[in-house]
Formats: C-alpha cells, sequence, structure tokens
C-alpha cells in the first residue's frame, strides 16, 4: 500500500486530490457551485487526514481474505462480529474494529465503512468472508455514494 497514509504538514504527497465541495448533503444544494476545501485536514487526524487509492484498499481487503494481516479467529473476533449490540442508523450497522456490521440494507450482511469530509467521500462495502467489495472514493461532496454504493453492491449479488 504505497499510496496510503496520514497528512502531515511537512510532506508533499505527489498526486493528492483535493476536495471540492457545496455541501450538497448539509446546509447547501446541488445547485450551488463547488468551492475549494480551505481547511487544512492534516488537523483532522483520522477523521479527514487519512488518503488512500482504490487499488490500495483493495490490497487491504485482499490482505484481510488471505489473512495476510489477522489469523482468521482475530478477524472473526474483531473485524466481522459487531463489538456492540445497538444498531448505529447513521452508519447502518453495528460497529465492529474498523467495520459497521449491516445485516439490514442487503440480502446478506456486509462490512461497511464509509467517510466524508469537506467534499471528500469514501465507501467500502464488503462481505464479511472479503471476496466481494465495492469501493468508491469522490473528491466532491455532490455523489450520493450511499445509493451509488448500494447499487453497485446489489448488482454484484
Amino acid at each position: 500500500m504505497n499510496n496510503t497514509g496520514v497528512l502531515t504538514d511537512s510532506r508533499i504527497v505527489a498526486n493528492l486530490a483535493y476536495g471540492y465541495h457545496n455541501y450538497t448533503f448539509g446546509e447547501g444544494n446541488a445547485n450551488e457551485p463547488l468551492r475549494n476545501d480551505t481547511r487544512e485536514l492534516a488537523n483532522y487526524a483520522g477523521a479527514g487526514a487519512v488518503y488512500s487509492t482504490v487499488a490500495d484498499l483493495a490490497k487491504l481487503v485482499q490482505a484481510l481474505h488471505d489473512n495476510r494481516l489477522l489469523r482468521p479467529q482475530t478477524t472473526q473476533r474483531l473485524l466481522t462480529q459487531p463489538q456492540q449490540p445497538g444498531f448505529v442508523d447513521y452508519a447502518r450497522g453495528r460497529p465492529t474494529i474498523g467495520f459497521y456490521h449491516n445485516d439490514r440494507t442487503f440480502s446478506r450482511p456486509v462490512l461497511e465503512r464509509r467517510g466524508s469530509i469537506d467534499g471528500f467521500n469514501s465507501l467500502l462495502l464488503t462481505t464479511p468472508d472479503f471476496t466481494t467489495a465495492v469501493i468508491i472514493l469522490c473528491n466532491t461532496d455532490t455523489g450520493d455514494l450511499e445509493k451509488i454504493g448500494d447499487a453497485v453492491f446489489n448488482a454484484l449479488q
């Protein structure tokens, strides 16, 4: 995973995408023009300073599938099993360590991880055995990744 890391003020990341937003999912609307993001994302740590590519995230999912990161029983206990009984509506699942276990939206359970900050949107949906995954990264807030991701994932079933 050579194109994944955490932004810092002292490191230049080649080809790093820039976020553009009009707060389509917030107080703005889709008819407003897109604006450059002016915040320093490095200040957001794990909530916004982590960057990656679809290819690197696919490597992560493949490594989980192949048990190259964790033992199978550790993956089962931490990543695929909910750590809390309560369903979190905005995240569409019960939290695991790193994902949300969603057994309500699709015909089979799905692990979900989503993010959105200042024009950047991300989505990773995968089956608990990590054999099927949908990864979408977008650098505007105008794409409804929940709708798009669900449609793509359902098409794969």
